[in-house]
């Protein structure tokens, strides 16, 4: 009896100092906060990676843009105004905005009028600088002057032009690529001049001209316009016209409604103005007018 109540009692001793040794939970925390410590450090950036990530760095601000070119002052757009020549005689001048630098060279007719281009300058300026030449060899028989067969000194005559209307707009004028826009004579020396000259006359505009285009003479031109009166015999130049183009240049006639040999008639500025729009529309962005209506800034000479 004594021995079993030994026994007994050894036995809760035992089973008491077990539960002793057991982990509470309160014990098992830190075991769980390791756990839970070892996953972030694993998670974390390594040591050697910088605590922040470097921010990109700030764009360049943009570099201010270039103001618009600007006509010297008393320059006025579309105001036709004759200029002296040192040497020479004066010019007129019809002026297109500092954004067109092209320069337009008007070669009038035999004996003609040199102000006839006025109905369709206001037209021309939205492409270039209009420059009008005046022939200088008296017709003798009839009032007016005529061009001289020597293209070399009518190129010496534009040369001097040039050089005066350039420094005049301050030096927008190019004056390496010209436009020649010749009538009746005055297109027969345009057509010799882009012969002499290829690299100065890339396009040409030959109104009434007395004789068919030649391909030999301007296969080096790039875009070639042919106008004629609706009254005048134009076969000569609807001829000229589709040999440039047989021979692979770029070339077309334009109708002036109703009018004869001389004249260029109340539709010449529609007329004109398609001339122009056809005769640049292969050039590149630079050299093409600008979207605002440039004539609109001043009156067109009369």
């Amino acid at each position: 009896m004594r021995r079993a109540a030994l026994l007994a009692l050894l036995v809760a001793l035992g089973c008491c100092t077990t539960r002793g040794h057991q982990e509470s939970p309160s014990a098992r925390e830190p075991a769980v906060a390791d756990d839970a410590s070892r996953a972030a450090r694993e998670t974390a950036a390594p040591p050697d990676a910088p605590a922040h990530a470097p921010s990109a760095p700030p764009e360049a601000a943009p570099a201010p843009a270039e103001p618009p070119p600007r006509l010297p002052d008393g320059v006025l757009v579309g105001v036709a105004m004759d200029v002296a020549v040192p040497g020479d005689s004066a010019v007129r001048v019809v002026h297109g905005g500092a954004e067109v630098r092209r320069a337009l060279v008007y070669l009038h007719g035999m004996c003609g009028n040199p102000e006839a281009m006025a109905d369709w300058s206001r037209v021309a300026i939205r492409y270039g600088t209009l420059i009008v030449l005046r022939a200088d060899v008296p017709c003798g028989d009839r009032p007016g002057n005529k061009w001289p067969t020597d293209v070399n000194a009518i190129q010496r005559r534009i040369d001097r032009a040039l050089e005066v209307v350039a420094e005049q707009r301050g030096g927008l004028l190019d004056r390496s690529r010209l436009v020649a826009i010749g009538y009746s004579q005055g297109a027969h020396r345009a057509e010799r001049l882009a012969e002499a000259f290829p690299d100065r006359y890339p396009h040409l505009v030959l109104g009434g001209p007395p004789t068919a285009a030649s391909p030999e003479r301007l296969e080096r031109v790039r875009s070639v316009a042919i106008l004629g009166g609706e009254l005048e015999n134009t076969d000569h130049m609807r001829a000229g016209a589709l040999a440039l183009e047989e021979a692979g240049l770029r070339a077309r006639f334009f109708l002036l409604p109703g009018v004869g040999h001389g004249a260029y008639g109340p539709e010449a500025p529609r007329i004109l103005g398609d001339v122009f729009a056809w005769l640049f529309a292969g050039d590149s962005a630079n050299d093409r007018p600008p979207t605002s209506d440039l004539a609109a800034r001043g009156p067109a000479a009369r």
